[in-house]
């Protein structure tokens, strides 16, 4: 791991050695971190699997603990590889002068996390760092989607976007002038790389989601796909919740959100019900919710060419 970190550092100064002082620039620098198979280095900071708190969807046996704080572990890595690339841009002078974005590129490394479209596999870490702009410490609950940033980076330089562009800009959010520009963003999961069969969800998946401040209106087209983890099919940790299943031992929750039958359609409440465990898309008094989400969710279908059938919602 440290060899990594040194490699990305010096990578960082041979690319700014190149560009002529005072002049723009954009760069994208990718970290692995946090992802399986988990690095065992450095030595130093291992979080104690007995000392972890779990979150509520995931099932607490040792190698589910183990694993979590492996996770952690791995985001503590990242997080001492962010300093080193702060502290370049610090020595160069270039610290208060240029807007640092940090984002994974999906949700939690877990079981119910990435390769889902819950809020656990949908959230990812966002942080802006923009001296004289984003006020530090800023905290908000804005909608933000992953095609916004071309339209906010390019608000940002003074540049306007194409006709086309779906991206909406969030740099009035940012500057602290609206609480938000969004009032639903759109997710989606299809295939996911690798090598073996695609039966499990966890190669291939194909799923739809609205989402709002409130609540989650989820499509799934494949819902005799049995739950697989992505990242995770073949770890310890779902072998052991796979036994725990089969000796009867799971929570009542865990056993249907893990191995339950899947629903064609998923209605969550998240100020309600954050670890998204009560589906209410068959409840009457949210059957008007749940018609305008799939309503709004059909028309952003037809809108991205994404012509997948979906069935009345009753």
């Amino acid at each position: 791991h440290d060899q990594g970190i040194a490699r990305a550092e010096d990578g960082l100064k041979a690319f700014l050695a190149q560009i002529p002082e005072a002049s723009p620039f954009f760069l994208y620098l990718g970290f692995n971190q946090p992802h399986v198979p988990w690095e065992e280095e450095p030595p130093g900071f291992q979080p104690d699997p007995a000392m972890v708190e779990l979150p509520a969807y995931l099932p607490d046996l040792p190698e589910v603990r183990r694993n979590y704080a492996q996770f952690l572990k791995s985001i503590h890595n990242l997080d001492r590889a962010i300093g080193r690339v702060m502290a370049v841009l610090d020595g160069r002078g270039l610290a208060d002068n240029t807007i640092v974005l940090f984002m994974g590129d999906n949700g939690e490394a877990l079981l119910r996390g990435k390769g889902t479209l819950y809020n656990s596999g949908n959230n990812v870490p966002f942080l802006v760092r923009w001296p004289g702009v984003v006020r530090p410490g800023m905290v908000t609950d804005a909608l933000v989607s992953g095609e916004d940033l071309a339209a906010t980076f390019l608000e940002a330089v003074g540049l306007p976007k194409a006709p086309r562009m779906t991206s909406v800009s969030f740099l009035p959010v940012l500057e602290g002038r609206v609480p938000t520009v969004r009032k639903q963003v759109f997710v989606e999961r299809g295939y996911h790389g690798g090598i073996g069969s695609i039966q499990p969800s966890s190669r291939l998946d194909f799923s739809r989601a609205v989402i709002t401040d409130r609540h989650i209106f989820i499509y799934n087209t494949t819902p005799e796909k049995p739950f697989g983890p992505v990242d995770h099919v073949d770890e310890p940790m779902w072998r052991e919740v796979q036994a725990a299943y089969a000796a009867g031992t799971l929570k009542s929750e865990h056993e249907r959100i893990y191995f339950g039958p899947r629903p064609v359609f998923e209605l969550y409440d998240l100020q309600q019900d954050p670890a998204q465990f009560r589906n209410l898309a068959d409840d009457p008094g949210h059957r008007a919710t749940g018609c305008e989400m799939r309503d709004a969710l059909i028309r952003w279908m037809i809108g991205e060419q994404d012509y997948l059938p979906l069935p009345d919602y009753i």
